[in-house]
């Protein structure tokens, strides 16, 4: 206590994690591109460090408010920055890392999940793509109540692609097709499936020079 208010007094062998973090951000802005090596280990740091929004679990006012939001954003785009390096060092195993940390830091951040699912296709985990898939086409329905962008809906696309395992002769198509046709009831498919389908039906009125109700 001192004149009536309150400051922290660091003593020696103490250390603010929200200091540190300060300090990374800055050694980052200031840091150069020839220290590549050194840029990781600030991000590694960063991530051990920065495990959730400042003051998240507390009644925030104003000026904490700005304070979490300007360091959330900070530490954002750090991760861009940190998966752009681990893209062009083509270390997808290590972007599949930090994406799932920085998820667990903002879980509706739609860049983070298509490079979680584009590091997955390109680890050959094409099955945990389409998990992801499915977890972010629900986050976008039940918690935000939004259609989800074009570019979200038409990855899977690009998920079914590169899971294709199908042998192409036609016996195993034919058996493929008649498991798929034993299921009854309502067709329910992704939006960029339903469109495929809404090509193909109108080619086929085409030819036949009939119409259809949408």
């Amino acid at each position: 206590a001192d004149r009536h208010a309150y400051h922290w007094e660091l003593q020696p062998g103490m250390a603010v994690d929200l200091y540190e973090i300060e300090d990374i951000f800055a050694a980052l802005s200031a840091g150069r591109q020839e220290d590549a090596g050194a840029r990781k280990d600030l991000y590694v740091r960063l991530m051990k460090l920065y495990t959730g929004d400042l003051l998240q679990n507390g009644e925030q006012s104003e000026w904490a408010l700005a304070r979490a939001t300007a360091l959330h954003n900070q530490y954002m785009a750090s991760m861009y920055d940190y998966i752009d390096i681990l893209k062009n060092e083509e270390n997808y195993k290590e972007v599949v890392n930090v994406c799932r940390a920085a998820l667990d830091v903002d879980n509706f951040d739609d860049r983070l999940h298509m490079e979680l699912m584009t590091a997955l296709i390109r680890t050959n985990r094409t099955s945990e793509a389409l998990v992801q898939y499915k977890h972010v086409i629900h986050l976008h329905y039940r918690y935000l109540g939004i259609q989800p962008s074009d570019d979200m809906q038409e990855f899977y696309k690009q998920i079914v692609h590169a899971g294709k395992t199908l042998e192409f002769n036609l016996e195993s198509i034919r058996n493929e097709l008649r498991e798929s046709g034993e299921q009854r009831g309502a067709f329910v498919c992704e939006y960029a499936v339903f469109k495929e389908i809404f090509n193909l039906q109108m080619r086929n009125l085409e030819r036949l020079g009939s119409t259809m109700f949408l």
